[in-house]
């Protein structure tokens, strides 16, 4: 999948890559998610997961929906590629406009990514 600036993006799958992250990465707390974000050599593709949990969104319909929405903000972000992102939202990331939220991801992105 390709976002507008021709990086593509890549799910994660393997569950021991999701813990390499979550063990060797710089996170970022926000309102509305958790963010682990950690560079990488490929500087064409974003690497990203999601943890979307039941104890946070008890319905599966709440969970698919906040994973689709997630996957269109790194679609229509404007971030650069050579990263590995695991993003987990909290139970308040539902209430928060989608608008809100792709303003958030990419702020905090850009403001903790010149510190890498």
């Amino acid at each position: 999948m390709k976002n507008k600036s021709n990086i593509s993006l890549v799910s994660i799958k393997l569950n021991k890559e999701i813990v390499f992250l979550l063990n060797h990465s710089k996170k970022i707390k926000t309102q509305g998610f958790d963010l682990w974000m950690k560079e990488h050599k490929d500087k064409q593709t974003i690497f990203y997961a999601l943890l979307v949990t039941k104890n946070a969104f008890k319905l599966a319909v709440t969970r698919n929906r906040i994973k689709r929405l997630i996957r269109h903000a790194l679609q229509l972000s404007t971030i650069s590629g050579g990263l590995s992102l695991l993003i987990k939202p909290n139970s308040n990331f539902d209430v928060i406009p989608f608008s809100n939220q792709l303003k958030k991801l990419e702020s905090n992105f850009y403001k903790h990514y010149v510190n890498f």
